[in-house]
C-alpha cells in the first residue's frame, strides 16, 4: 500500500495493483465475482480515503 501511494508513475502503480490482485484472486472463491485490475486500484483508493 505504501508503495502504491508513493509511486508517481501510473504504469508502476498498475504493476503494484496487479500483484495485489493476483494475491486476492488466490484467496477468492471460485464462484465469487471475477476481480479486475480496476477493482484492486479502486480498493487502494477507498482505503486511502479512510486512512
Amino acid at each position: 500500500m505504501r508503495a502504491f501511494y508513493a509511486e508517481l508513475d501510473a504504469n508502476k502503480k498498475d504493476q503494484i495493483a496487479g500483484r495485489q490482485l493476483q494475491i486476492l484472486q488466490n484467496y477468492q472463491r471460485t464462484r465469487a465475482k471475477k476481480l479486475w485490475l480496476s477493482d484492486a486500484t479502486e480498493v487502494f483508493e477507498l482505503i486511502k480515503d479512510v486512512a
